[in-house]
C-alpha cells in the first residue's frame, strides 16, 4: 500500500509540475511520459480497488509462471481492501507521500545549485518522478545506471552538460542513500525488536 502512495505521489508532483510549468517544458516526450504515469496509475488503481476487475484479472492468471505476479497482485488487493474503509488514514499517507515526492526534487535542486547549475525548479519536480518511476524497475541494482541515464537524457532537453547531469544524479543517489542507512537503523533499533 506504501508503494501504491508513492507511486500516486509521484504522480500527483509531476502533474502538478506539468500544469504549473508546462509553458517551461516544450516537449511532447516529457509531457507524454507524465500522462503514461498517470495512465499506469489509473489502471493499478481501477485493478485494485474494483473487485469485478480484480476477480477477472485473477482467473486470467492461471498459468505457472503467472502465480508469483497473481500472489502479489492478490497480497495488495488484500492491503487495499482492508485500508479501503480507512479514507483519513489513506489520505494522511499521500500526504506524507507528496511532501516526500516535493522534498527530493528540492534537495536535487540544492545539488544542482551547489554543482552550479543553473535549472529552474519546475524541470526537476517534472523530470525526478518520471526518472523515480522508471528506476525502480528491476533492471539494475538500486536504479544505479538507469537513473544516471535518465538524468543526462532528460536534463540535457533543458541544457544541462552530461557530465554536471552525471555527477547530480550520483550525489543525488549518496543523498538518498544515507537516509535510507538512518531509515534502516531507526526500523532495526526501534520498530524492529517490538515486532519479534
Amino acid at each position: 500500500m506504501d508503494r501504491i502512495n508513492g507511486y500516486a505521489g509521484m504522480v500527483i508532483v509531476a502533474l502538478a509540475g506539468i500544469m504549473y510549468g508546462g509553458r517551461l517544458i516544450d516537449d511532447k516526450g516529457v509531457v507524454l511520459a507524465v500522462l503514461g504515469l498517470t495512465a499506469g496509475l489509473v489502471v493499478i488503481c481501477v485493478v485494485l480497488f474494483n473487485d469485478g476487475i480484480f476477480n477477472k484479472l485473477n482467473r486470467m492468471l492461471k498459468s505457472a509462471t503467472a502465480g508469483r505476479i497473481r500472489r502479489v497482485l492478490q497480497r495488495v488487493h488484500e492491503e487495499v481492501y482492508f485500508f479501503r474503509s480507512q479514507r483519513r488514514l489513506l489520505a494522511q499517507s499521500l500526504f506524507v507521500s507528496v511532501v516526500i515526492q516535493i522534498v527530493c526534487p528540492v534537495a536535487s535542486y540544492m545539488i544542482a545549485a551547489a554543482l552550479g547549475i543553473k535549472v529552474s525548479l519546475i524541470y526537476f519536480l517534472v523530470f525526478l518522478p518520471i526518472i523515480s518511476a522508471v528506476s525502480v524497475l528491476p533492471i539494475t541494482t538500486g536504479g544505479l545506471g538507469l537513473r544516471d541515464v535518465l538524468t543526462v537524457f532528460f536534463f540535457a532537453k533543458v541544457g544541462v552538460a552530461q557530465n554536471a547531469a552525471f555527477a547530480m544524479s550520483l550525489l543525488g543517489f549518496a543523498y538518498l542513500l544515507v537516509f535510507a542507512l538512518i531509515g534502516g537503523l531507526i526500523y532495526v533499533f526501534t520498530l524492529h525488536p517490538r515486532r519479534v
